[in-house]
C-alpha cells in the first residue's frame, strides 16, 4: 500500500511540474475550437499554434469548416505565421490544403483571428479569412483586428509570454499587392 501511494504521489508532482511548465512555457501560442452561426457566416474550426515571442517558427494545425453566401471551404492549414497581440487577440494562418477561388482570385491561404474574452461575461469571437500571402505582417494585421462572430459554442485560448501590451490603434494595414478578405464580410 505504501509502494502505491508513493507511486500515486510521484505521478501527481511529475504532472504538476509538467502543467506549471508547460504554463510557463515562453513564446505565443493560439489553441481551441469552437462554432458560429451568424448571418453571412456558419462555420466551425479548431487550431493549435505556437510560436517564439514575435512569431519566429510558428508551427501547429487549423481545421476550417466554413459556409457563407460566397463560398464553402472545409480544408486544412499547416500554420506558418502567428501573431500575438496583448493578452487577447491572435491571428494564425497558413497554406490551405485546398485553395479557395473567390471573386476571381485564387487563395492559397487562409486561417483565423480570435478574441479570447475570457473573464467577461462575453463569448469568444472568430474571424474566418482568407490571402493570398501568409507573411507575418499579414498575421499582425489579422491579430489586430481580432475575431468578429461570437462563438456559439466553444473556446479559445491565447498564450503571450512576451510583451502583453495593447495595440489595438496599431495603424499597420497590409501591402497594398496583397489580397486579404474576411470571410463574412459585409
Amino acid at each position: 500500500m505504501r509502494k502505491l501511494l508513493v507511486g500515486i504521489l510521484t505521478v501527481a508532482v511529475m504532472g504538476l511540474v509538467w502543467t506549471a511548465s508547460a504554463l510557463a512555457a515562453p513564446g505565443w501560442g493560439l489553441t481551441g475550437a469552437g462554432g458560429v452561426a451568424a448571418p453571412g457566416v456558419d462555420g466551425d474550426f479548431n487550431v493549435s499554434a505556437h510560436s517564439d515571442i514575435g512569431g519566429a517558427d510558428a508551427t501547429g494545425q487549423m481545421h476550417l469548416f466554413l459556409t457563407n453566401p460566397q463560398v464553402s471551404i472545409d480544408t486544412r492549414a499547416d500554420v506558418t505565421c502567428l501573431d500575438v497581440i496583448g493578452t487577447n487577440r491572435a491571428g494564425a494562418l497558413g497554406p490551405l490544403e485546398h485553395p479557395v477561388t473567390l471573386f476571381g482570385f485564387t487563395y492559397d491561404f487562409g486561417g483565423i483571428s480570435v478574441t479570447d474574452n475570457s473573464g467577461t461575461n462575453s463569448p469568444d469571437t472568430v474571424a474566418f479569412w482568407v490571402s493570398t500571402t501568409a507573411s507575418q505582417a499579414d498575421c499582425h494585421y489579422i491579430a489586430t483586428v481580432g475575431g468578429f462572430v461570437p462563438l456559439q459554442q466553444g473556446n479559445v485560448v491565447i498564450h503571450n509570454a512576451g510583451d502583453t501590451s495593447e495595440s489595438a490603434s496599431d495603424p499597420f494595414k497590409p501591402p497594398a499587392d496583397v489580397q486579404l478578405y474576411r470571410l463574412g464580410s459585409s
